[in-house]
């Protein structure tokens, strides 16, 4: 099994995140240039594996994008060129995947596709990362205590105003309501007590599925004034955004 890492991410903090993270697993770990050929950087690690046999490559859909390297041709590459080298994919913009995005990875070629992630959401955002490295490793779940020593050490100068960033704490205001993102969409879209869900027309043309922005607040408004949080207008919009941003939609 290998026992090398090659990451590449477009993100800087969450490069650095992973790096100490996978080190303190003991895990060698080779950080590619953002820029650059990456096919090239990849080989070049794949084929200097040596005795711990062929790396995993962990690599930022993101990256690839910058590069103009579409996710198929770079998984299709790697099958051609790094024999035995396992492929995770990494979408630094992501703070969560869909089951189906999960699934078109895997039709490419890749083990998994895996979230971005958020230093003060390290528990949710980046162990499961860390599992998936150990699983494709062969070895069991990532040590907790090791990994809190290792982002303790870390510098405080992270950026925290990442998309990934935001999403956590636009989770956390849902939190703050005692709601989970799912559970405050479902209640919006409840038929006894939720916004009216009908097609309408507007500038002669029929949407099916809508509901009036105002129905919505005055939902969200009953929703924050019965977990007895502040429910004022400029309270209960960032609610609202908050399930936007985390791409929940209210059918």
């Amino acid at each position: 099994m290998p026992r090398r890492v090659v990451l590449a991410v477009a993100s800087e903090p969450q490069e650095i995140i992973l790096n100490a993270a996978l080190g303190a697993r003991g895990l060698a770990v080779e950080v590619l240039p953002p820029g650059g050929h990456l096919e090239s950087a990849a080989l070049q690690a794949a084929r200097g594996a040596g005795a711990d046999g062929a790396p995993l490559l962990l690599i930022d859909v993101v990256a690839l994008a910058q590069l103009a390297t579409s996710a198929d041709n770079f998984c299709h590459w790697t099958r051609e060129h790094c024999a035995g080298a396992e492929l995770l994919l990494y979408c630094s913009g992501l703070h969560a995947v869909t089951a189906q995005a999960r699934v078109w990875a895997r039709r490419l070629g890749a083990r998994d596709l895996l979230p971005g992630c958020d230093i003060a959401h390290w528990r949710h955002s980046l162990l499961p990362t860390l599992n998936a490295v150990q699983a494709a490793l062969g070895d069991g779940a990532a040590d907790e205590r090791a990994t809190a020593r290792a982002l303790r050490e870390l510098p405080a100068l992270l950026d925290r105003s990442t998309q990934v960033a935001h999403a956590w704490h636009q989770c956390d205001l849902l939190q703050a309501i005692g709601m989970t993102p799912q559970a405050l969409a479902a209640a919006i879209a409840d038929s006894a007590s939720g916004v009216n869900i009908a097609p309408r027309r507007y500038r002669a043309k029929t949407y099916d599925e809508c509901f009036i922005g105002s129905d919505a607040v005055e939902c969200l408004t009953r929703i924050a004034k019965a977990a007895g949080a502040p429910h004022q207008r400029a309270d209960v919009l960032p609610l609202g955004q908050a399930l936007l941003d985390l791409g929940f939609s209210i059918t």
